[in-house]
């Protein structure tokens, strides 16, 4: 079966809501380490299940994906970015030199779903980097924004600490990123910081309204 008829194969079965059917071609694809048809999947399919599904499958083939998966960033289609790059990010380590590499691309839309892969990878090393972005006021906003958005869904203790510390920025806009990275961050010190936060009044309504307004624009939500 080829790279197209795999993933027709598995698009069918959704459309027959058969999605323990789907599962299990991922799985056998993975067995096969059928890179491309996994790809391909992450192109067409739209339940969310299944693109999980092909995401993990292809970390799990790990660094022997890596190339296919980055080569498949170039494309118009913004949710096939979306989910490749979720694919790139569970490849973990191996994926990291790289995906910084594409922090310096002329083509922000690299840099952006760059951004969101390292936030999967989320070490040390990456969330620095991350809170690098979000500070600098020279980036694009949506840019700044989906640093933001990375840090939040880090699931690391690491970054409580430099967020709760960016508390302390003279820059009201990188206090209510602080505030909003806190707020979803699964972490019972980022709960303590965020309402300690909210007690001390760091950021004020009118920046907190303003900075909510600009995060809905710039992603048009």
């Amino acid at each position: 079966m080829g790279m197209f008829d795999a993933a027709k194969s598995l698009i069918d079965s959704l459309n027959d809501r058969n999605v323990i059917n789907a599962e299990i071609n991922i799985e056998k694809l993975k067995a096969k380490k059928d890179i491309s048809a996994l790809i391909d999947i992450l192109r067409q399919a739209d339940e969310i299940i299944v693109i999980v599904s092909a995401q993990i499958a292809l970390g799990d083939i790990g660094e022997a994906a890596l190339e296919p998966l980055l080569e498949s960033l170039n494309t118009q289609d913004k949710k096939a970015r979306e989910n490749i790059s979720g694919a790139i990010g569970n490849i973990g380590k191996p994926a990291e030199e790289r995906l910084i590499g594409l922090l310096e691309d002329e083509n922000y839309s690299f840099r952006i779903e760059a951004i969101g892969a390292l936030g999967k990878i989320g070490n040390e090393r990456v969330i620095n980097i991350l809170i690098e972005i979000l500070k600098n006021n020279d980036e694009q906003k949506i840019t700044r924004f989906s640093a933001m958005e990375a840090l939040s869904l880090v699931d690391n203790e690491a970054v409580v600490e430099p967020v709760i510390g960016l508390l302390k920025d003279r820059d009201s806009w990188n206090r209510a990123a602080a505030i909003h990275i806190l707020n979803l961050t699964d972490s019972r010190k980022a709960e303590d910081a965020f309402y300690q936060a909210v007690d001390d009044e760091i950021v004020d309504s009118s920046d907190s309204t303003a900075f909510d307004e600009e995060m809905i624009e710039v992603f048009d939500l």
